[in-house]
Formats: structure tokens, sequence, C-alpha cells
């Protein structure tokens, strides 16, 4: 499932945000597959944002929370910082914050 997710992850990349919410839907909907495996709860997590990439709001925010929810008592040394989804979530919620408000320069 490694080549579908890194699909997914390219699409996202060149901002194709449709064929990437395909890719992720792949795994996500092959959960005997990846329950255990990281991929399977990062699917989630590109999965929104090839969600908010297409302006899909509403399908963004219920895909972020479906990540977080699998994340929130995550091994937090062993897995992916879940801030990064809440950020997502933030996003989507408020609109994207320009650069000056998020750096820390």
């Amino acid at each position: 499932m490694t080549p579908v997710y890194l699909c997914g992850e390219a699409y996202l990349a060149l901002g194709d945000g449709d064929r990437a919410a395909t890719e992720f839907q792949k795994l996500i909907d092959r959960r005997g597959m990846v329950t255990n495996d990281l991929r399977g709860a990062l699917a989630r997590l590109g999965l929104a944002r090839a969600y908010a990439m297409q302006g899909n709001t509403a399908k963004a925010r219920a895909a972020y929370q479906d990540f977080l929810s699998l994340w929130k008592d995550a091994d937090r040394p062993r897995h992916p910082n879940p801030e990064a989804g809440k950020g997502g979530v933030r996003e989507v919620a408020i609109g994207p914050t320009s650069a000056v408000e998020g750096s820390h320069a």
C-alpha cells in the first residue's frame, strides 16, 4: 500500500486534489490492510488536505477530525505530530494564514 500512499502525496505536491483524494481513499477503504499501519492514519490527513485543496471545506473538516480522533491517544514519540492536523482544521475553519502571521522570525 506504500505506492498508493506515495501517489497520493505526489498528487498533493502537484496540486491535484482530486487524484490525491482518490489515492488516499483507496487506503482508507482497505481498513484490514492499514488498521495498524501508520499510512492508514496519514491517509486520512492526506485526504483532508486533498479536500481542502479542492475547496471542499465540509469534507476537509470531517477528514481532519477523523485523523485527530485516531491520533488523540497516539504514542507521541513514535508518531507524527498531531498538531499538523490541527493546523489544517484551523485553516479550513478560519481560512489560510498569511506567511507573515505564520512566521516566527
